[in-house]
C-alpha cells in the first residue's frame, strides 16, 4: 500500500492502543488530530491514515479525504486507492482517470502508482508502471556495471578499503548472486595477509638489524599470564587458535605466537585446503621471520610454494619471504638479487620496492 508508519507515529499508535485497547478510539483520536489540520506534513498524514485503512475504518478515512480536498491539501493517494479497493467501491475507468488527474496535479503520481490496483482499468497507469519498472531495472544494471568497474579498479590499485566497500554494496544489492559472496571470502583472506604485510617495513628493520628492547620483570609476568590464558582458551576452543596468534603478533610476541600456528602437517597433493588454513600458514611464515628463525622460514616457504602452487600470488610471496630470510642469514647480495626479482615481477609491490631501496643503500 505504500509508506510504512514512521517510528514516532507507530509508537504513538501503539501507546494509544495499549491505553484504550480499542482501535475505534485510536481512530477517533487520529480523526480529531487530522481534521482541518493544514500544517501536518503529508508523510505524517500517510502514517496516520495507513492505520485507518488497515483497521477498516473507511468512514473516518473518507471524511478526512473530503476535509483535505476542501482545504486544497495533498492527498495520501496510495492509501486512498487501497481504501477504494477494500471498501467495495467499484474502480471504474472514469474513477481511475479522476485519480490519475488528481495525483498528477499534485505531482504525486509515483505515490498513487505504488499499487497496481489501477492496472486492470487504466492502460495509461499500466504503461506508466511498466515503464517505471524498466527504468529501475536499467538503473540497477547501470549501477551494477559501475560497481564492477570500480571493483576492478580498486583491485588493480590495491585499494583494499574501497574494494571492501564495493563488495559489501554488491552483496547487498544482489544477494542472489553467490559469486559476490565467494569474492568476499577471497577478499577477507587477502585482506588478512595484506594487513600483516602492511606492518612489514618497520617490523623487518627491527627483527633483522636490531633487537627488541627487553621486557621488564612486570611485563614478563604479564606476558606469561596472557600466553597461559590464551593457551587454556584454545584448548577449549581450538577454532580460535589463529585469532590468538594474531593477537600475540600485534603485541610483538612473535615467538610466543608460533605454537598457535602449529598445524604444520601439509595435506597430500590434490587434497583440499581447510578453511582458514591459508591465513594461518602465511602468518606462521611471517612469525618465523620476525622470530629470526630464518632457516625454518626458508623451509616453510618452500613447503608453502608447493601447497599453494595454484595461487598466482604464491611465487611472489614466497620469493619475498626467502629474500628476507637470506638477508637475515647475512647473505646480502643474494637477498638483494632475490628481492630485485620480486620487484621486477611485481613493480607495484610497494613494500618490496621500499625494502629493496633500503638494502641497496646498506650494501653499497
Amino acid at each position: 500500500m505504500g509508506s510504512l508508519l514512521s517510528e514516532n507515529i507507530e509508537a504513538e499508535i501503539q501507546d494509544a492502543l495499549l491505553s484504550s485497547g480499542k482501535p475505534a478510539q485510536v481512530g477517533e483520536l487520529i480523526e480529531r488530530r487530522l481534521a482541518n489540520n493544514t500544517e501536518l506534513p503529508l508523510e505524517e498524514v500517510i502514517g496516520y491514515t495507513s492505520f485507518l485503512v488497515n483497521a477498516g475504518q473507511f468512514s473516518r478515512f473518507f471524511r478526512l479525504i473530503d476535509d483535505r480536498i476542501k482545504n486544497n491539501l495533498d492527498l495520501p493517494w496510495s492509501q486512498l486507492l487501497y481504501a477504494i479497493k477494500h471498501a467495495n467501491i467499484s474502480l471504474t475507468p472514469d474513477l481511475a482517470e479522476l485519480l490519475w488527474v488528481g495525483a498528477a496535479e499534485q505531482n504525486l503520481l509515483e505515490q498513487l502508482l505504488q499499487s497496481n490496483a489501477l492496472d486492470a482499468v487504466s492502460a495509461r497507469a499500466r504503461h506508466f508502471r511498466e515503464k517505471r519498472l524498466q527504468s529501475l531495472i536499467d538503473l540497477q544494471a547501470e549501477r551494477r556495471r559501475f560497481l564492477l568497474e570500480k571493483l576492478a579498479y580498486s583491485r588493480s590499485q590495491r585499494m583494499s578499503r574501497e574494494e571492501k566497500d564495493v563488495l559489501l554494496q554488491l552483496m547487498e544489492m544482489f544477494p542472489e548472486e553467490l559469486a559476490f559472496r565467494d569474492e568476499w571470502m577471497a577478499f577477507e583472506q587477502r585482506w588478512a595477509e595484506e594487513t600483516i604485510e602492511g606492518r612489514l617495513p618497520n617490523k623487518l628493520d627491527r627483527s633483522i638489524d636490531y633487537s627488541l628492547p627487553p621486557l621488564t620483570a612486570e611485563e614478563e609476568a604479564i606476558k606469561t599470564i596472557i600466553v597461559r590464558e590464551l593457551s587454556q582458551f584454545c584448548q577449549e576452543q581450538p577454532a580460535f587458535k589463529y585469532d590468538c596468534a594474531v593477537i600475540l603478533y600485534f603485541m610483538d610476541l612473535f615467538e610466543e605466537a608460533l605454537p598457535f600456528c602449529q598445524d604444520t602437517q601439509l595435506p597430500q597433493a590434490g587434497a583440499p585446503v581447510a578453511t582458514g588454513a591459508p591465513a594461518r600458514d602465511w602468518l606462521r611464515l611471517e612469525l618465523l621471520l620476525l622470530s629470526r628463525r630464518f632457516l625454518d622460514a626458508l623451509d616453510w616457504s618452500n613447503q608453502l610454494s608447493i601447497r599453494y602452487a595454484d595461487n598466482v600470488n604464491t611465487p611472489v610471496a614466497t620469493m619475498y619471504a626467502r629474500a628476507r630470510a637470506v638477508w637475515g642469514l647475512h647473505q646480502f647480495s643474494s637477498a638483494v638479487e632475490t628481492l630485485a626479482e620480486v620487484v621486477n615481477v611485481r613493480p607495484d609491490y610497494r613494500s618490496a620496492q621500499s625494502l629493496l631501496m633500503q638494502w641497496k643503500e646498506q650494501v653499497s
